[in-house]
């Protein structure tokens, strides 16, 4: 059974392009803007807009996003939205203690929409910096958890993409965190980059950039690791390191991002919703490393 939505958020880039994506949307609309809330009604139909730079609302609804949308009745914003010919990318669905389904306008902008009930966290003061080659240390990661219970993954069978029931505990132990700290020191080493994400003095997050360009033309940088720590998830973390990367990937010249991503149902929900696709070139050397990944990119 489907969760029943009373509300929702529906988050954007920034306002000009909500804005503009409703005005179409609503076809009738009239927006009136107040000190920082824009008010949409047609036919009895109201969205409220919300910039999330005013601080009173911050405390309200909390910053991960830039703006939002907050519709009264959530399941006939979707109909709505259906009916306006919009390609919804993935169906009502529950990802990281958020109730999210996430729709693509007719010029490719996506929009996503967030279940009033269950707000996205605060941040909590988290903050980001890359990593020194002689912070890459067993220590770093002493409070890390990478715990994930994983109960559904995606498989190609027959060039097609099937969500598979495949269940089973991801942990890792002393073994994989001395791996991993070599593969992150030898990023570092080779000219790649780490970024960590801190709560205090605990890293809390990190993703890695390799230096060495794939692909026939050479156009893709590998996002070769990012995670959250178990307790820390759902609070914007994974999004905002894959924003620092895909920073530097593209001041380094890169046109695309490769990933072989993990294939659990969760895992694939964050890489579509920040707008990964599949990968049109696979790399064949991290295909065999990893035959269950599921090769992805993201155009810069």
């Amino acid at each position: 059974m489907k969760p029943k939505l009373e509300s929702a958020y529906i988050a954007a880039e920034n306002i000009e392009r909500a804005i503009n994506f409703y005005e179409w949307f609503l076809e009738r609309s009239a927006a009136k803007k107040g000190d920082s809330l824009f008010l949409f009604e047609v036919d009895g139909f109201r969205l409220f807009l919300f910039d999330h730079n005013n601080e009173n609302e911050k405390v309200k609804y909390g910053d991960n996003c830039l703006l939002s949308f907050e519709v009264d009745d959530a399941e006939k914003t979707k109909e709505k939205i259906e009916d306006r010919g919009l390609k919804i990318i993935f169906p009502l669905t529950k990802i990281l203690d958020n109730i999210v389904f996430e729709f693509e306008d007719p010029e490719g902008n996506q929009i996503e929409v967030f279940s009033k009930v269950s707000k996205r966290k605060k941040m909590n003061n988290i903050s980001y910096r890359s990593l020194k080659i002689d912070e890459m240390k067993l220590s770093l990661f002493s409070n890390f958890d990478r715990h994930q219970e994983v109960t559904k993954c995606w498989r190609k069978e027959n060039k097609k993409w099937i969500l598979k029931n495949i269940s089973f505990t991801e942990n890792w132990g002393i073994d994989e965190y001395e791996f991993l700290v070599k593969c992150l020191q030898k990023t570092i080493k080779t000219g790649g980059t780490v970024f960590g994400a801190f709560k205090g003095k605990n890293l809390v997050g990190f993703a890695s950039l390799e230096n060495q360009f794939l692909g026939s033309k050479n156009n893709y940088l590998q996002l070769s690791s990012i995670h959250a720590s178990n307790n820390y998830r759902g609070q914007g973390i994974g999004k905002n390191l894959f924003k620092l990367v895909c920073k530097k990937a593209k001041d380094a010249g890169a046109e695309k991002l490769y990933i072989s991503a993990h294939s659990s149902e969760e895992t694939q929900l964050f890489y579509t919703a920040i707008g990964c696709k599949e990968a049109v070139e696979y790399n064949e050397e991290l295909v065999a490393k990893e035959p269950y990944d599921c090769q992805l990119e993201y155009v810069l």
